[in-house]
């Protein structure tokens, strides 16, 4: 963990406001970022980022993040998840997420095929996470990062192609790939698609 990074987390664990005020300044642009990739919308995005803070509050202590940009990288994501499911059922749908959960749907299981209760549906999402970063581990470095900023930081195409000084062709196929590679070694892994 970097050194501004264990400083932040035992300010957490002293209880001092100024964790936060550490936060928003470290990685607020960050969290903004991901939550307007998935809500595409500044307000619901900057309230998923402030509840990120109260999150980050109420989970350290007894929480200790080993890495604290991917401890509220990821809790923004679930909350701008969350948000976003709420708005799909009053039939707002923003744009960019949807269309890498589509492009990224073909390789992976139904999410309605299989698991029989919540606990169940737990388990295999935890098993399912740990084989895609076990493929992601054995991408090139460029198809990882790509694949990863795609789908798990909703950044459009064209964001990456700026970010990774790419044609667009060569991003999307680059995915194509990196998808066709990853549902054969699911299937390889015995899960179904």
């Amino acid at each position: 963990m970097e050194d501004s990074d264990s400083h932040i987390v035992d300010l957490f664990w002293e209880r001092q406001e100024k964790a936060i005020a550490e936060c928003v300044q470290k990685y607020g642009s960050t969290c903004q970022a991901v939550a307007m990739s998935i809500l595409n919308n500044r307000l619901d995005a900057e309230e998923c980022v402030n509840d990120t803070w109260i999150r980050a509050w109420n989970s350290i202590p007894p929480q200790r993040p080993d890495r604290l940009g991917a401890f509220l990288t990821r809790i923004v994501r679930n909350l701008s998840l969350d948000r976003l499911r709420r708005s799909r059922a009053n039939r707002r749908i923003p744009g960019e997420y949807v269309l890498s959960l589509e492009e990224l749907s073909g390789s992976l299981p139904d999410g309605d095929a299989g698991a029989q209760s919540w606990k169940d549906e737990e388990t295999e999402a935890m098993e399912l996470g740990g084989m895609i970063s076990d493929f992601l581990r054995s991408e090139p470095e460029t198809a990882r990062k790509l694949f990863v900023c795609r789908y798990f930081y909703n950044q459009s195409i064209e964001e990456l192609c700026i970010r990774f000084d790419m044609g667009e062709s060569r991003v999307k196929s680059t995915l194509f790939r990196t998808r066709n590679r990853l549902k054969k070694y699911l299937e390889k892994e015995g899960v179904q698609i």
